[in-house]
């Protein structure tokens, strides 16, 4: 195996490492985007529950891309890597089984029923916000109708 053949298993093994970082990260963080969204029950005001339920969302989405900044997404990750390949003898076994690492990594890490069971309770606290958010819009639709 040369210097690039090693560069490039490393490449694959450092995505695969990223994305399950990540995907351990939500799971993490979400446990507090429950806490914020059941916090905003306790708002009696149904505008400001509102503000407070749209604002917990863009805290977490802060909280969460704090450490993503300036980094490729990773659809540009998985095309640069199949570049990488793509410089290979398509025909070596080694080609053959770096192509399939990266099939690999976009079927169990990418995909989006992998990201529902790589991240169960970023799932079940990203459902919760959802009904949450659509409970509190319902409040103020209805405090609007009742101001006309």
């Amino acid at each position: 195996m040369n210097k690039n053949h090693v560069e490039l298993v490393f490449e694959i093994a450092k995505f695969k490492f990223d994305i399950e970082d990540y995907q351990k990260k939500l799971n993490f963080e979400a446990v507090w985007l429950f806490v914020a969204t059941l916090g905003t029950w306790s708002v009696s005001v149904e505008w400001v529950n509102t503000v407070s339920v749209l604002m917990v969302m863009l805290l977490f989405y802060f909280i969460i891309m704090r450490d993503e900044k300036n980094k490729k997404t990773y659809d540009e990750r998985l095309g640069s890597l199949r570049v990488e390949v793509g410089k290979l003898d398509q025909k070596s076994d080694f080609a053959k089984a770096r192509l399939r690492d990266i099939d690999e990594i976009k079927r169990e890490r990418l995909s989006v029923s992998a990201l529902y069971l790589k991240t169960p309770v970023f799932s079940i606290c990203y459902v919760f916000w959802m009904i949450t958010l659509v409970y509190s819009m319902k409040k103020l639709e209805v405090l609007i109708n009742s101001l006309l």
